[in-house]
Formats: structure tokens, sequence, C-alpha cells
């Protein structure tokens, strides 16, 4: 709960690398001194957003001494008022030692990250701002020609808060991706055409589910329509606990394990071990005597156990 608080440095401070230097540099300088520094470095409100958030604060003031505004109308006063109050009550939940931690103490610490809610925040930021905009600007111009520029300065407006809060490091390597996602198409597609339909594969390194720092060995369900996998066993249960178990025994006895619980074959996730799982997959040549299938891309390997024979016991 505290971990991943909402932090109000972060709702103000730009985006991390920012399209101007030096708004990226005050970024940099903050992400690398300070402390608990997380996922909420993706909670930055931008320019318009940190306008729309100081408005909302400065109008709670200004209500609070009776400010009273007659170019709002009653409903739109009535409007701010909430918003402002709605983003009060969701800072003073969610910000670092505040009053979610206080639940966590009291009550329970399953709810966490309350640095999301810096997305309700967000919208009542905007909507702080969209109302002002409309209702001093937009209802005011009635000419033609102010008409125009109106909206040509909400465009510009909008335009300038999505280059504020976006990076060209937003934008995902589609290549590389897509390269891959096909690698490892083709690659399950070995897999079922090796296999018997319903046929149950065993996956490696073990990784919790959920809170895994990555899902990647949910590779095969995304391609395979007729094999079973081990991946996603909820953390701590009883499948759980066993393939922690099996995972860590000697070869052998997890060779012999896999058979007798009638798994037909080993999937490895080269890139989640250090080696690049080049000792298991040695042992594993040397033990079942044959060579594993591998993906296009290098990072997916599978061994058959169809043909794997455990030794008798004396």
């Amino acid at each position: 709960a505290e971990t991943y608080a909402l932090k109000i440095t972060q709702l103000l401070l730009p985006v991390s690398g920012h399209r101007l230097p030096q708004w990226a540099a005050l970024k940099n300088s903050y992400y690398h001194a300070a402390p608990l520094v997380n996922e909420n470095d993706a909670a930055t409100l931008g320019l318009v957003g940190s306008a729309g958030l100081l408005l909302l604060l400065g109008w709670t003031c200004l209500r609070l001494m009776g400010g009273n505004f007659r170019w709002l109308e009653r409903e739109d006063q009535h409007i701010l008022d909430v918003a402002a109050l709605l983003t009060l009550a969701a800072t003073l939940l969610a910000t670092t030692g505040g009053l979610g931690s206080i639940f966590a103490v009291l009550v329970s610490p399953l709810i966490r990250s309350y640095n999301r809610i810096s997305v309700y925040i967000a919208f009542f930021a905007l909507l702080a701002i969209a109302l002002s905009v409309d209702r001093g600007l937009g209802r005011r111009t009635t000419k033609l020609f102010s008409r125009l520029g109106y909206f040509v300065g909400v465009a510009l407006l909008t335009a300038m808060g999505l280059a504020d809060q976006t990076t060209p490091g937003f934008i995902p390597n589609y290549r590389a991706i897509g390269l891959a996602f096909r690698s490892d198409a083709r690659f399950v597609r070995s897999i079922e055409q090796l296999l018997p339909p319903g046929a149950m594969v065993f996956q490696m390194p073990y990784r919790a589910f959920p809170e895994a720092s990555s899902y990647d060995l949910a590779r095969g369900y995304l391609h395979s329509r007729i094999l079973r996998w081990s991946y996603g066993a909820i953390a701590n249960e009883r499948s759980d606990f066993w393939q922690r178990d099996v995972q860590y025994q000697q070869l052998p006895i997890m060779l012999e394990r896999l058979k007798d619980a009638g798994f037909a074959g080993i999937y490895l996730d080269r890139s989640l071990y250090p080696d690049n799982g080049a000792t298991l997959e040695r042992d594993l040549r040397k033990s079942l005597g044959e060579e594993p299938i591998v993906s296009a891309e290098s990072a997916l390997s599978f061994f058959s156990l169809q043909n794997y024979t455990a030794p008798v016991h004396p």
C-alpha cells in the first residue's frame, strides 16, 4: 500500500523521457534520487492536467472562503465542487503515508497500488480545464471568426497536451514483436504436430502466477489450441507447490515424476535462465538422448518425453 502509493510529485513532474531535454533531465534526476519510484512514474498529469489539478485545489480554497463566481452557473459550480472534493479524497486516500496506509495497517493490506487512482485524478483535472475553457470562452464567443479561433485553440490545447504526455519511447518495436510472435506460432505448431491432442507440456523455469516479473511462459497458451500447459497454476495452491518441488529435484527424479504425472514434453524459455538454459539443455540432451525443437529466434526450446523411459530401480 505504501510502496506503490501515489506521489504528488509524480503527478506534477513531466513524463519520463520528455521531448524537451531540460524537462527530461529534471525528471531523470528525480527518478534516480527519490525513494519509492516504481510504476507511479507513469502517473504524470502533464501541463494541462497539472493546471487542472492546481485549479481544483485553488477552487477548494476559494470556495471555503465563500467565493462565488457569477460567470459560472450554479450547476457548473456544483460540478467543480464535486470534482475538487473527489480529487481531495483520492489524494488523501492514495498518497504515500495517507489513509490507504492507515487502512492497510488497521484493516487489511490486500488493497494496494493506490497510485493507480491517478487515472481518476487526471479525469477530474481535465474535466476542470474543459469546463473552465468552455464556460469562460466557448459560450462567450458568438461571432463566426471568434468561434473558429476558439475551436482552433481547443485543438491546439489538445495537441499540446498529447505531445506533452507522450514520448517516442511509448512506441513499441512492432517489427521485433511481430517477428517474435510469428516465431512463437511456428514453434508451438511444431510441438502440436509432434504431440497428440490433449498432451501436457511442463514449462520451465518456474514462475509464480500471478505476481511475476514476466508472463512470457503464457506464449504457449496464445498459440496452442490442443495442448495443455503447466504454467498458470495459482501461487501457493497444490499444483503450484508441486511444480516448484519438481523443478528443484535432481534431473533424473524430475524426469521420472513428470513422466509418472503424464507430461509429454518439457518447454524451456531460455531467456529466463542466467546461462540462457545451456546447462539444463545439455543435461536434458544427455538424459533423453535427443535434440530439442528450437524456435526461430532461439528463445524457446522443447524436449519430448514420449520416448523417455525412467530407469528401473532395484
